[in-house]
Parts: C-alpha cells; sequence; structure tokens
C-alpha cells in the first residue's frame, strides 16, 4: 500500500511538471514581426531603488521601440532613488521618463502600480522592476504580441541573471527561478493561467480599470497573481504566455540568506490567499511532493519497512525534475546542469518546506517595512 501510494505521488507531481515542461520546450520562441504602433507606458515601482534605478534607465535608452513612456512611481524611499533618477533627467533630457511621488496616504507596490496607470498616457501598461535587465527589442515583442493577440494580459519571462555563478544561493535561485517561469509558461500556453510575474507583464489600460485594479485587495503582496486573477474573469482565453525569447527579461538574485529567506516568506504568504484552483492544486502537489521526498529520504536510512517506498520517491521526483529543467533549459537560455540539479535536491528541498511553514508566521520585512501575512 505505502510503495503504492509513492508511486502515485510520483506520478501525480510528473503530471503536474512535465506537460508544463514540454508546452515550454515546443515553444516557438520567435513571434511573427510586425510594424506595431501601439503607445506604451512602462510602470516602474520603486522604494529605496538607488543602487539600480539609474542603470535600468540607462539600458532602456537602448530600446528598439519608440512609442513610449516611462513612469517611475516612488514608494517613499528614503535613500537616493529620486536623486539618481533625477541626475538621469538631467544627463538625459530628451529621455521621455516621469518621476511620480506617491501620495503621503498611500504606500505599497499596488498603490504605486494604481497612481502610475491613472497618469499613463498609453493604451498598453508594462510593468517591470527596477532591478532587472531587459533586452533591447523587450517593448517591441510586447508590442507586437498585443496587436496580434488583442490580449487582455501578456506575460513575459523572468530568469536570474548571473553575477556570482559560483555562489550555491544564486545557483539555488537560478534552478528555481527557471522551473517557476516554465511551469508559468508551459501551462499558460496550455490555457491554464498559474504564476506570472510584476516584472514583466503588460495589459491594456482600459482592463485594469474594468477590472478596478486593486480595489478592495487587503493583500500588501501578489501585485501580479491577484491582477491576473482578476483579469482571468473576463476571459482566461484572452491570457497570453509570449513565447518570443528576445521579451525575456532578467532579475538579481537575492544576495543574502536573510533576503532570500525574505522574499520567499512574502510569496508563500499569497498562497494561502489564492482563489485559484489550478494554482492550489499545482502549489499543493509540488509541497507534497517535497515533504514526502523528505519523509522518503529518513525511511531509507531508518526504516527498512518504507525503505522501497522512499527510493521511490526520491528517484521519482529526482527524475521529475531533472527531465523538466532539461525542457525549461533551452527556452531561458540556461545551460542544464545535471548534475548540479541532482545535487541540489535535497538542500532545496529542506528550505522550501522550512520557507513555506514560515511563512506561515505573522510578519516579513520587505524593502525596510514589516507587513502582515
Amino acid at each position: 500500500m505505502v510503495v503504492l501510494l509513492s508511486c502515485l505521488v510520483v506520478v501525480g507531481y510528473a503530471l503536474v511538471l512535465l506537460p508544463a515542461g514540454w508546452k515550454i520546450y515546443c515553444s516557438k520562441r520567435k513571434t511573427e514581426k510586425i510594424a506595431a504602433s501601439v503607445f506604451i507606458s512602462v510602470l516602474i515601482p520603486v522604494r529605496n531603488e538607488a543602487t539600480h534605478i539609474f542603470r535600468l534607465l540607462n539600458v532602456l535608452r537602448k530600446q528598439s521601440y519608440t512609442p513610449v513612456e516611462y513612469l517611475v512611481i516612488n514608494d517613499h524611499s528614503d535613500d537616493a532613488t529620486v536623486l539618481e533618477v533625477e541626475r538621469f533627467q538631467q544627463l538625459y533630457p530628451d529621455f521621455p521618463v516621469r518621476l511620480l511621488a506617491l501620495e503621503n496616504t498611500f504606500s505599497g507596490k499596488k498603490a504605486a502600480l494604481t497612481q502610475g496607470v491613472n497618469e499613463a498616457k498609453g493604451e498598453l501598461i508594462v510593468t517591470t522592476d527596477a532591478d532587472v535587465w531587459p533586452q533591447e527589442n523587450w517593448l517591441a515583442v510586447m508590442a507586437q504580441a498585443y496587436e496580434q493577440t488583442d490580449a487582455n494580459l501578456l506575460v513575459g519571462g523572468v530568469g536570474i541573471r548571473a553575477i556570482r555563478p559560483h555562489s550555491f544561493l544564486e545557483t539555488v535561485q537560478t534552478i528555481e527561478q527557471t522551473a517557476l517561469q516554465a511551469f508559468a509558461g508551459g501551462w499558460l500556453m496550455a490555457g491554464v493561467p498559474v504564476l506570472c510575474s510584476g516584472a514583466n507583464l503588460a495589459y491594456p489600460k482600459k482592463v485594469f480599470e474594468q477590472v478596478h485594479g486593486y480595489a478592495g485587495d487587503t493583500v500588501t503582496s501578489g501585485d501580479d497573481l491577484f491582477l491576473m486573477q482578476r483579469i482571468q474573469r473576463l476571459g482566461k482565453q484572452k491570457i497570453h504566455w509570449v513565447e518570443d525569447g528576445d521579451v525575456l527579461v532578467e532579475t538579481a538574485a537575492s544576495s543574502s540568506w536573510q533576503a532570500f529567506v525574505q522574499q520567499r516568506k512574502r510569496w508563500s504568504g499569497k498562497f494561502f490567499r489564492y482563489r485559484s484552483i489550478p494554482s492550489l492544486i499545482a502549489g499543493s502537489v509540488v509541497f507534497i511532493a517535497q515533504l514526502l521526498v523528505l519523509i522518503g529520504v529518513v525511511g531509507c536510512v531508518f526504516s527498512s519497512a518504507y525503505g522501497f517506498a522512499g527510493l521511490i520517491l526520491v528517484f521519482g521526483k529526482v527524475l521529475t525534475d531533472v527531465l523538466f529543467l532539461y525542457l525549461a533549459a533551452a527556452f531561458f537560455r540556461k545551460p542544464f546542469l545535471p548534475l548540479i540539479s541532482v545535487l541540489y535536491q535535497i538542500p532545496y528541498t529542506l528550505l522550501s518546506i522550512a520557507v513555506v511553514l514560515l511563512g506561515l508566521s505573522s510578519t516579513y520585512f520587505w524593502k525596510g517595512r514589516p507587513y502582515r501575512i
């Protein structure tokens, strides 16, 4: 009975991951080029991003798409963020960037995005973060995808930029992010919206207004997922994953274990507020598989009776993960490292379970502020 249960867990886990991996592996990676003309407003909500914002704006100067404006919305930063934006404006006065200050009665990323949408002149809203590295055709591909699909929401991929390639922490985040994004993209191409990232989203301004933005939303995080859930009510067939590899952006990995844990607490805390059945099922299956693998390892070591069942769980999950990462690596332009993918399994399993449990605690810290989950 225990062996049968182990086999069912492995099969369920594989059925959650591998169809998404196959979809992302078979994606076109290049879309048909058309002469798009939609006016884009890029929203960049910032809080204490002095080390990133000037670099991002300088990178955005190289965008190949021109009907665009950039709105930097300052969420009460207490570092030199505003000074860095103003320095950039002085150096490049013709660059179409505006600096907005979030009103004193509001705070948080959702409030910043709402103010940005309200003041945006563009038909299409594109959101990103200050710590990303976009490619030069990023906005051109977004504009083309919008005009070809008339989508209510466009979801682009987000990878981890290799800054410290020999760091275990960065390697863990790179593997994790590749898996999460492949999972999101694969299922979205299959017509099932599960995940998305606010670092690379696009939606018409009218759609944001139609779903009333974040009105009534009391959860501080989840500016991306909860908005996707609202837009999904208008028809999930109008939510699209952008397959073209030129739309991918990269973000910096968390630089310390403390920052990593706080970020994962913020992510896992959102899980208990999801209303999307596919998201809940997928997240539950993945977490249960992680937990049972840990139990399986303990069973292999301490119990001969459950040793075979434990081996099935461990090897079944490792094989599924390695195959999934192989399918995902090409799309995200990451090298496939089978040995590292195997070796990271046990420490990552322990880490992911611990972070989810920490997500049950009442508070986390983000950008210098305490938040309640």
